[in-house]
């Protein structure tokens, strides 16, 4: 049974976004760079290897 103190977030509605702009700093300022959701993480790895600072990850909606 669910606690009705608890706050639940809402459903997501709509397609699920299929591409992520990272947003990130580095030693040539702020970046971003658009990616498919499917490399996110493989992206996210690679930036942080080479030195940067993830800010956000915003997620793209399908158009």
């Amino acid at each position: 049974m669910a606690d009705a103190s608890v706050p639940r977030l809402p459903l997501q509605q709509g397609p699920l976004p299929n591409r992520v702009r990272l947003h990130y700093w580095n030693t040539g300022g702020a970046q971003s760079v658009v990616v498919p959701l499917e490399q996110e993480r493989l992206r996210r790895q690679q930036l942080v290897a080479e030195g940067a600072v993830l800010l956000r990850a915003e997620p793209l909606k399908v158009a």
